[in-house]
């Protein structure tokens, strides 16, 4: 039960805040026209990842306070969220390439996860997978 109170405690505040974000993104003209590696065809508030950090690091202090989370999952999961917000940041203003943006990601993701991670459950999956 507690997972699924975690769960609803992200997806809540996900929206809420993004759509309160919206709102003061319009009111300041942080607006992203649409250039070639856009996804969006009209301009449209930018730096909404913002509110998605501010989402998940409200869900991981939930799950720390519940007991969800081990304390240290909590110092790497917020700080690999600050610094994709920060990537996120540095690229809407200048665009950086698609590998670097992949590799910072995938690392960073890595090391929120680190805690979660089993590493004998992981080279079982990948042995599974290469031996398909």
């Amino acid at each position: 039960m507690i997972y699924f109170v975690s769960f609803v405690t992200a997806l809540f505040s996900s929206v809420v805040l993004t759509a309160l974000f919206l709102r003061f993104a319009k009111s300041r003209s942080w607006l992203a026209t649409p250039k070639h590696r856009s996804a969006h065809v009209e301009v449209t508030p930018s730096s909404g990842g913002i509110a998605v950090v501010a989402a998940f690091c409200l869900s991981v202090a939930f799950g720390f306070a519940t007991d969800v989370f081990p304390l240290a999952s909590v110092p790497g999961a917020l700080a690999a969220a600050v610094l994709l917000c920060l990537l996120g940041a540095v690229d809407d203003q200048k665009p950086l390439s698609v590998g670097l943006r992949l590799t910072a990601c995938l690392i960073l993701s890595l090391v929120a996860a680190h805690p979660f991670l089993q590493f004998s459950s992981l080279v079982q999956f990948a042995t599974a997978i290469l031996s398909v």
